[in-house]
């Protein structure tokens, strides 16, 4: 699985790459967090760990495969299109990715 971030917009950001290999995206544009405003994959790797962290817990799907944790945040991702090639890939949405 390769991770890029998008911006609030559902609008790939100008810097993303995108390629065939991108399955999911995340958060990654203009990211605060402990006094910081940083932007870039490394916010939006993030992003993505701490929900498969969520989506792994007990008290959600603990018997979940890695690839079944993954094709759940596919499925219930927004939509968000790539203006550069037109590709729209998924957008991570944990509140929607954790509900049965």
């Amino acid at each position: 699985m390769r991770v890029q971030q998008a911006s609030c917009t559902d609008l790939a950001t100008c810097f993303s790459n995108s390629a065939a290999t991108l399955t999911l995206m995340a958060p990654g544009y203009n990211i605060n967090a402990g006094g910081y405003n940083l932007t870039g994959t490394s916010q939006a790797a993030g992003f993505v760990a701490g929900a498969v962290e969520v989506l792994r817990a007990a008290d959600a799907f603990p018997a979940e495969t890695l690839d079944q944790t993954v094709a759940r945040m596919q499925n219930t991702g927004d939509l968000t299109s790539d203006p550069k090639n037109g590709r729209i890939i998924p957008r991570l949405n944990l509140g929607r990715a954790v509900m049965p």
